[in-house]
Order: C-alpha cells, then sequence, then structure tokens
C-alpha cells in the first residue's frame, strides 16, 4: 500500500534528524531541536524513530540522554482525536459529566434521534442537527466548558495521551515538514487554554475541541458501523494556534 502523504512526511523528518551531528541538520531541524532542547552542541549525535501508529507520540527524539515525544501534523490537518464513541463517554462520565450532557452528546453524534443509533428515520444532517438539538447543545456547552481542569483533562487525553492508559505520551506537536515547520509543547498548549475563552463556539465543543461523527451517513446506508459508532475530535486553525503558541508562551 503507498505511503500517504502525512506519513512520508514524518519519515523525511525522522531520516533528517536520525544519526545526524547537530551541526549537520538543516536550519529548520536545528530549530526543531532547539526550540525542544535549549542550547545545542554542534558535535552531539541526534537519535530519531518511529514509534506504533496507535499512539499519539509519532516519533522520538533523543539527544544529550533526553528524549521529546513528538506528535507531527502537516498540511491542512485539524483532526486531533478519534476514538469509540462508547469509550469517549465513560472517559467523560468518569470525569463527572452528567448524564443529560452525556445523553445530548450522544443525541448529536447519531443524528437520528437515538442515543445508540438505532432510529428508524432519515439520519439528519450537521446543520439539521445543531438546530434540532440548538438548545440542548448550549446547556451542555455550558456544562463541559465551566471547570479549565475539566478542559485541560480532555485536551491531554485527546491530544497528548489518548484512550489508552499505556500509550505513549505526546511532549508537543510539530506542525510542518522537513523543510518548515513550527512546534509547540504541552506547557504552551496549557498556558494558551488557560488564557482563551472558546464561549464564541456555538457547536458542541470541550475548550478547544469541536466534535462530530467520523461518519453519519446521510441519505446513504451505513457502509462502515466502526465509523458510524466513532466520534471525531477537530481543531479548527491547529497550525495557526501552534504559531501563536510558539511566540507568545515559553517552553
Amino acid at each position: 500500500m503507498p505511503m500517504n502523504d502525512g506519513n512520508l512526511k514524518e519519515q523525511e523528518v525522522i531520516y533528517d534528524l536520525n544519526n545526524k551531528r547537530i551541526g549537520d541538520l538543516s536550519n529548520n531541524m536545528k530549530n526543531l531541536m532547539r526550540s525542544l532542547f535549549g542550547v545545542l552542541d554542534n558535535d552531539y549525535l541526534v537519535k530519531c524513530y518511529k514509534v506504533d501508529d496507535l499512539n499519539k507520540t509519532d516519533f522520538v527524539i533523543e539527544y544529550d540522554n533526553r528524549k521529546r515525544n513528538v506528535s507531527m501534523k502537516s498540511g491542512k490537518a485539524v483532526i486531533v482525536h478519534n476514538e469509540i464513541l462508547a469509550n469517549f463517554i465513560n472517559f467523560l462520565k468518569e470525569n463527572g459529566v452528567s448524564q443529560r450532557t452525556l445523553d445530548t452528546i450522544c443525541l448529536f453524534h447519531y443524528g437520528d434521534g437515538t442515543t445508540d443509533g438505532s432510529g428508524a428515520y432519515e439520519r439528519m444532517s450537521y446543520d439539521q442537527v445543531n438546530e434540532s438539538l440548538k438548545d440542548r447543545i448550549k446547556e451542555a456547552n455550558d456544562e463541559l466548558n465551566q471547570d479549565i481542569n475539566f478542559i485541560l483533562n480532555v485536551m491531554d487525553h485527546c491530544v497528548f495521551k489518548g484512550a489508552y492508559e499505556d500509550n505513549i505520551e505526546a511532549d508537543c506537536i510539530y506542525f510542518g515538514d522537513r523543510d518548515y515547520g513550527v512546534v509547540a509543547t504541552k506547557n504552551q498548549f496549557i498556558k494558551n487554554t488557560k488564557r482563551r475563552g472558546f464561549d464564541y463556539y456555538s457547536h458542541l465543543h470541550i475548550g478547544p475541541l469541536l466534535f462530530r461523527p467520523d461518519a453519519r451517513y446521510i441519505n446513504s446506508d451505513i457502509k462502515d458501523i466502526r465509523k458510524r459508532n466513532r466520534i471525531v475530535a477537530y481543531w479548527p486553525h491547529l497550525r495557526e494556534d501552534i504559531e501563536y503558541m510558539a511566540k507568545k508562551f515559553n517552553y
């Protein structure tokens, strides 16, 4: 199977870093290393290697007996997480979200008037669901965004850690390719989220993260039940926000 563009760009960055001396790196790779490790020694060797695709971490960089776990995005990427809805609902429930809000999330996800996708009538479009559930979505948004610690916990789950406890947690997100990119650390993400408001989002959201089904199959048969049952978290303007964080906040 051909390698997709994102995986190819990851492999190029890994190739440019692995077993290379700092002094031999491109300016872009030096900037990445400096952002993650501070002052660099031109004679030190860098190690870089890919990890399992199930992790948020895409590759690990080793330098001077230190490691940084890097999640990489490129192109127009905004999706940061996907998970089977039932598992995500359990995560939210464990974090104290009310049953009414959990039901609203499920109603929004399935768009057929049910919380489990068993509705017999036509599934609604994204805009139709938002209009039909606008009062409940506003109520849910109020609950989901009232506690900054909860928002940070969800961000950690969706952006850096993932759904499983034994995942290799990412330390940062690098957005770009071998020639140009920008990186923001988890600490910068936290600082940015604490200082921002997200009330301007009317769609279902938790802090900067918006949610939608992987596939609702409007006016068509359900082709993949797993996609039907999978929720997607996306971060609008992810690249622009990372560029802002990189300039605004200390690592």
